[in-house]
């Protein structure tokens, strides 16, 4: 192989930024999100399972320094418990998502893990937020394009399910109703501010 290839590979293997300057955080963050739907109705979601985010991570930072680390090298001590505080913290902040405030439920149940083959119980808190009229108006757009759109592939198929046809045209109804409602409140609050400006 030619110095020039050699160097070309380098320089491709080789990040501009140091060791020094690796992002633990931006890591943690780029193996922890999953894709989302197009229906715009799910906005985030995150694997955060801790030993699957530390593995991901690891490879991420052996690629990230492909010319210093192969593919199965144990990274030095420091890096790998940089790695671990990272996805430690990364955790602990996801985990506030749901709290005190914003707690509304708890469901406990069994799950089979059938690729281990064994069953284990799982644990899922739901928590509800607040959100401004704006956010609220962006969110009902997306629920009611999700049930017009249901109901236009149920209409499609030809299925003569009058019931689930009500269903669907109820949830279309009940969107509409509540987009409305979201609509007036914002026109209502910015005829407020537009009068109390001109009381000024």
């Amino acid at each position: 192989m030619s110095n020039a290839i050699a160097q070309s590979t380098n320089a491709v293997a080789i990040s501009p930024v140091g060791e020094d300057n690796y992002n633990f955080a931006d890591a943690v963050n780029r193996a922890a999100q999953r894709k989302v739907g197009k229906s715009g109705i799910t906005t985030e979601r995150k694997m955060l399972k801790r030993n699957d985010l530390i593995s991901a991570c690891c490879a991420d930072y052996r690629a990230h320094f492909a010319s210093i680390y192969g593919k199965s090298d144990r990274l030095p001590s420091d890096i790998h418990g940089k790695m671990v505080e990272a996805v430690d913290s990364y955790l602990a902040v996801s985990l506030q998502a749901v709290n005190g405030l914003n707690v509304i439920s708890q469901r406990r149940g069994f799950y089979h893990d059938h690729r281990n083959f064994q069953v284990t119980e799982r644990v899922v808190n739901t928590g509800e937020n607040s959100l401004g009229l704006s956010e609220q108006l962006f969110g009902i757009n997306c629920i009611l394009g999700e049930a017009e759109r249901r109901l236009k592939a149920f209409l499609a198929e030809g299925t003569p399910d009058h019931d689930k046809q009500m269903q669907y045209q109820a949830a279309v109804m009940k969107a509409t109703l509540t987009k409305q409602f979201i609509t007036r409140e914002i026109a209502n609050q910015e005829k407020v501010k537009a009068e109390a400006a001109t009381k000024q």
